[in-house]
């Protein structure tokens, strides 16, 4: 099952603002649901109900596990502009809300202004000299069957270089790649803290806030995460995503919980 039917979503004609979808199997990460999958249909539902073209920003916290099963998403307007639509949104299977928080949606095409960009791509191989990710019995989890990943060598898992992933992604057959699918890939790169001594166990997302430049418009997209602090058992991810010229397409921050093997 491909990306967009994956996160398909569908209006519900009976309750305002409401839509319906199905967390599918096969995207989670031992057993829970990716967080930039579940994201990009909590994104979806902004999109739907503001008829907007492009995702600009998603801040999300996540409040249980994604499991596998029929979602609704209940979309509640905060403000439509000329630019930008801003959404508050929960996402929630029948137990409990999985996902609360905003997006703004508007067309990326409306943007104009000067540039200032210090952001650059870091240097790493081809897509094609780089690993490529399957899924194990454990680790690398069942998601990454689910997208074209492809790890710099340099931090693939077990070189602990520092906290630090880098790499490749795009859909699986050649589906495009649009602002949602850089919701997906903002949290597609293995953990950077499994780059250390620490040993972690499990790390879910608490917080999770993305914004997105420019649309993608070249077949892969890479990806340059890392973290800066581990304290207090928590981390943050910094990502950005560039298309293969260098242009940036987004960037995100996510705060992780770090629960250690012993």
């Amino acid at each position: 099952m491909l990306f967009g039917e994956a996160t398909a979503l569908s209006a519900d004609h009976t309750i305002a603002d409401t839509f319906h979808g199905h967390i599918q199997p096969g995207w989670d990460i031992v057993g829970n649901a990716n967080g930039g999958y579940t994201m990009a249909m909590f994104a979806r539902g902004a999109l739907l109900h503001s008829g907007r073209r492009d995702v600009i920003s998603v801040s999300a916290h996540f409040l249980a596990p994604g499991v596998v099963g029929p979602i609704t998403v209940v979309a509640d307007p905060i403000k439509s502009g000329k630019r930008f639509a801003t959404t508050r949104i929960d996402l929630a299977n029948a137990e409990r809300t999985m996902l609360s928080g905003t997006v703004i949606t508007g067309d990326l095409d409306n943007g104009s202004g000067p540039d200032l960009i210090s952001a650059t791509p870091p240097d790493i191989p081809a897509p094609g000299n780089c690993v490529r990710t399957v899924s194990a019995d454990f680790f690398p989890p069942p998601f990454v069957d689910r997208i074209e990943q492809r790890i710099d060598p340099s931090t693939a898992m077990g070189t602990t270089p520092g906290p630090e992933v880098r790499g490749w992604m795009k859909l699986l057959d050649d589906e495009p790649l649009d602002t949602l699918a850089l919701v997906l890939a903002s949290d597609s790169l293995p953990p950077t803290v499994f780059n250390t001594h620490l040993e972690p166990s499990w790390v879910p997302t608490v917080q999770m806030t993305i914004h997105i430049r420019n649309r993608p418009t070249t077949e892969w997209i890479l990806l340059d995460s890392h973290t800066r602090v581990v304290t207090g058992g928590m981390f943050e991810v910094d990502n950005t995503i560039f298309d293969e010229d260098g242009t940036v397409l987004a960037h995100s921050r996510q705060l992780q919980l770090l629960g250690l093997a012993h």
